[in-house]
């Protein structure tokens, strides 16, 4: 992210993480889970999330003093405390990532998290809501606030900021031993990495041994020189189980064998990732809306559609001449369905419109049907090409 990245009142880094560190450090349980991962219309990137925490007695006197009478020295709950303590709030949000393509980073966030509903829901009106809110050191978007009005230091802000430098080691401490089981264990987020890194690494269809893939803000120079193994290869084989199926492919090097004759026979093919979102139901598995486009060559024609030739006098049929040099985009979905016992994907199911742009560019089913009869691509929605 950009130095001075801006999320809301927060810019920089370091307040972005404070404001994290605040959050976890005086609630139980926080927990971010990626719901939805979709293209904005100004070419940003908009995740739909879900938050949630339990309030408890830490959370009472750091961010809602106000609820807490004392007495002699003696902390006491007041009705509203009472109602709050010990509740998992569940908070529907959202994050968007506003992209600095010059210089290949987050510029700004926008991160909206709704704390206001599960209040109502669980005090019942909005006069406790209010209540609740006034003096308290976090806002109805579930933002860490130290400053008000006129900009003077919160009373509190001193007694919070010496304590936390207090519990700073030994948070730390924790986080690394969480993190650490973390990894031990399967995830959520597991699958939205591998899903996420398949498309990056597909981007450009089959990428040889030679070459690696390499982003740039521009689109320009993808690929360069490497000695590095495969990468492509060794993404499948580390993140997907043996006998991975898509369709009648059956294990990783079918999978990329059918990648490597795509992009062989094909020009500037291309795969965008269009929307990524958790696949219905009790699992794990996600389903990416993607776009996939491609130019149909001489190369093309003669190798997958071989029987659209004509050899004997070296011309093109009139379908053929139809097709050449053509640019078609395809939508499509893949489906990633996760093994969590083991930690890989189990199932692919990958399935492209190639139909539609072809009823488009030949005008009538009938062109469409002699162009897939003796074809060596599949027509039933999946990228499957044949060799000889």
């Amino acid at each position: 992210m950009a130095v001075d990245v801006v999320d809301g009142a927060m810019c920089g880094a370091e307040e972005l993480l404070e404001h994290w560190k605040l959050l976890s450090l005086y609630h139980k349980d926080v927990h971010m889970q990626l719901k939805r991962l979709e293209n904005g219309p100004d070419g940003s990137l908009v995740a739909t999330t879900t938050t949630s925490l339990i309030i408890t007695e830490n959370t009472l006197r750091n961010v809602y003093p106000h609820l807490v009478t004392t007495d002699n020295k003696e902390v006491g709950w007041s009705r509203l405390a009472k109602t709050l303590l010990n509740h998992r709030v569940v908070m529907h949000g959202s994050v968007r990532f506003i992209w600095d393509s010059n210089n290949s980073r987050v510029a700004h966030l926008e991160t909206k998290a709704d704390l206001f509903t599960p209040m109502l829901h669980l005090l019942g009106n909005i006069e406790d809501v209010a209540r609740v809110f006034d003096s308290a050191l976090i806002t109805p978007e579930c933002k860490m606030v130290f400053a008000i009005n006129d900009g003077k230091t919160h009373p509190l802000y001193s007694i919070l900021w010496e304590t936390i430098q207090k519990l700073k080691g030994d948070i730390y401490k924790l986080e690394l031993q969480r993190q650490n089981i973390a990894r031990c264990m399967p995830t959520n987020e597991t699958v939205w990495n591998v899903a996420a890194e398949y498309f990056r690494l597909f981007r450009y269809g089959y990428v040889s041994p030679q070459m690696t893939v390499r982003t740039t803000s521009d689109d320009v120079s993808e690929l360069m020189n490497s000695n590095k193994s495969h990468a492509q290869l060794d993404f499948l084989q580390s993140t997907m189980a043996s006998d991975v199926t898509d369709g009648t492919l059956c294990g990783v090097e079918q999978l990329l064998k059918n990648w490597r004759l795509l992009s062989l026979y094909h020009k500037d093919v291309r795969m965008e990732l269009v929307r990524l979102e958790k696949a219905p139901g009790v699992g794990e598995s996600l389903i990416a809306t993607t776009s996939i486009s491609l130019t149909i060559t001489e190369s093309t024609l003669r190798y997958v559609y071989p029987h659209l030739t004509d050899n004997r006098e070296g011309e093109w049929s009139p379908l053929a001449d139809k097709l050449l040099n053509q640019h078609i985009v395809m939508r499509g979905s893949v489906h990633f369905d996760w093994d969590r016992l083991n930690g890989w994907v189990a199932r692919l199911e990958s399935k492209v419109d190639i139909l539609t742009p072809m009823i488009r560019l030949l005008g009538n089913l009938e062109d469409v049907a002699r162009v897939f009869d003796g074809a060596f691509i599949a027509l039933e929605c999946a990228l499957i090409v044949k060799e000889e």
